[in-house]
């Protein structure tokens, strides 16, 4: 009887196990069923590049913040309300710009997770630590900042940009990114142009405007200002006419050009003007010349750039007229005195008085920032701010001359995003184009992102070449 006990007892033992391996399977194979199901789902779904494009494409495009007087809930003809402390808006009307800057590197976020690219994504992010330098020198700049709540929005939004282009980057690579960031030029200008037939209030620079009334019948398109879109258009032209690897049809890239240059000269931006021809001129001979040609242009064209300019002016000035055709000499004084108080440091980052000089600037002349990249930067973060600024441009130039020469996969990228980085340094010349809520600003940090993105596979491609090299002398070698 024991042992029919302990017989009976045993028999359950097995049936148990059984139980819980038939169960054990079952949960394997619905795991490896769901591992398949994603796996359909990434090779049919996310492997076409149509729509992927497309998504990134939007994304790029709203995050230059375009329809800007819908976001903030403003009417061109209404008077924007200052603090007269801070010269801030008092309504807070630009908490939406703020949060769409935080939502776009989000979706970003989730697409790359999607597509399964995080990790190469984060590879990406560290390789543009030349940019981090000049975020992190920003981001110091809070502790004597005039307005230390405005800096910190300013390092957030060139946080975004960066994340954005990194997670761009690891989920499509340098040449369907280079391909979607020349779809989101194309949508720019399909959406000014429509917008303009749609709401040309809001699109066209209008008599009754309460700020830029003189401007009246010159396109602004989605953005508020005729010369964000002159310049915007400009660069993306640009960067059109130099990626011709990017679109097969000679037709159908001139034909994105034209449009483009149609809006700058709808946008009556003179600056715009300059931006197209010297991007078109400067990228090929910085990205396309061999280190030695490059070197002799680079260091002439200053030289007799310099003396032209000297010899003009001077001729202008024997005339009685202002000898730098800007009107902006006023300007410029006031900020090198200013800049003359604090030079190494600045007055803090996106700072909207920089000390006294935008209240002696409005009082003299009716704008509040110097209209130049480069003053505006010393006014920000000091020399040291603006040696960080301009070492990351010539570091990723430099990669590009090597991408192109090294790698052909990433020609293309390479040309796109070197024109907009090129295109911005120019418009800087005009505009305070360094604060990254601007969309002139957005494309030349989202360009220099890139270019410096691109470097791991860059290092790669070279290894692999190396790595090739002895094999190539061997092969040689037996066959003499």
């Amino acid at each position: 009887m024991k042992e029919l006990r302990h017989s009976h007892g045993r028999s359950g033992g097995p049936d148990n196990r059984e139980g819980g391996d038939t169960r054990l399977q079952g949960a394997q194979s619905m795991r490896l069923l769901m591992r398949a199901r994603y796996q359909f789902f990434r090779e049919r779904a996310l492997k076409p590049r149509s729509w992927l494009l497309l998504y990134w494409a939007l994304l790029l495009f709203f995050l230059t913040i375009p329809f800007t007087f819908a976001l903030m809930g403003e009417n061109p003809t209404a008077t924007v309300i200052r603090n007269s402390a801070t010269m801030r808006r008092s309504d807070n009307s630009q908490l939406l710009i703020y949060g769409l800057r935080i939502v776009i590197p989000v979706m970003a976020f989730a697409m790359a997770a999607l597509c399964g690219r995080v990790r190469p994504s984060m590879r990406a992010l560290l390789a543009q630590w030349p940019m981090g330098l000049l975020l992190f020198w920003a981001f110091l700049s809070i502790l004597w900042s005039d307005a230390p709540v405005s800096t910190f929005t300013g390092v957030v939004s060139m946080l975004s940009i960066l994340l954005f282009a990194a997670f761009l980057y690891g989920s499509l690579g340098a040449r369907d990114a280079a391909r979607a960031t020349l779809l989101a030029g194309t949508i720019m200008a399909v959406c000014s142009i429509g917008y303009v037939w749609a709401a040309p209030t809001y699109a066209i620079h209008q008599h009754s405007d309460s700020a830029q009334a003189v401007h009246a019948g010159l396109w602004r398109g989605v953005y508020l200002h005729k010369n964000h879109l002159g310049q915007a258009a400009a660069i993306f032209a640009a960067a059109t006419f130099l990626s011709g690897g990017l679109i097969r049809s000679f037709l159908v890239r001139m034909t994105m050009v034209a449009i483009l240059l149609f809006l700058i000269v709808k946008s009556g931006s003179a600056s715009a003007l300059l931006i197209f021809p010297l991007t078109v001129v400067a990228v090929p001979v910085l990205v396309t010349f061999d280190p030695l040609k490059k070197a002799f242009v680079l260091f002439m064209a200053p030289v007799l750039a310099t003396a032209a300019v000297i010899s003009f002016g001077l001729l202008l000035q024997m005339l009685g007229k202002d000898p730098t055709l800007s009107g902006r000499t006023v300007i410029w004084d006031l900020a090198a005195d200013a800049i003359g108080q604090r030079p190494m440091h600045g007055y803090g980052f996106m700072s909207p008085t920089y000390g006294n000089f935008v209240y002696e600037l409005y009082a003299r002349t009716f704008v509040r920032d110097p209209h130049n990249m480069y003053l505006d930067m010393l006014l920000a973060l000091g020399v040291v701010g603006l040696l960080l600024m301009m070492w990351a441009p010539a570091f990723a130039l430099k990669s590009a001359g090597t991408m192109y020469r090294k790698s052909l996969p990433l020609r293309s990228g390479a040309m796109c995003f070197s024109a907009l980085v090129v295109g911005w340094l120019v418009s800087g010349l005009s505009e305070s184009n360094d604060r990254p809520l601007g969309v002139v600003t957005t494309l030349g940090f989202f360009g220099l992102a890139m270019l410096l993105s691109c470097r791991p596979a860059l290092h790669q491609v070279i290894r692999d070449q190396r790595a090739a090299r002895p094999k190539i002398v061997l092969e040689r070698a037996s066959i003499y």
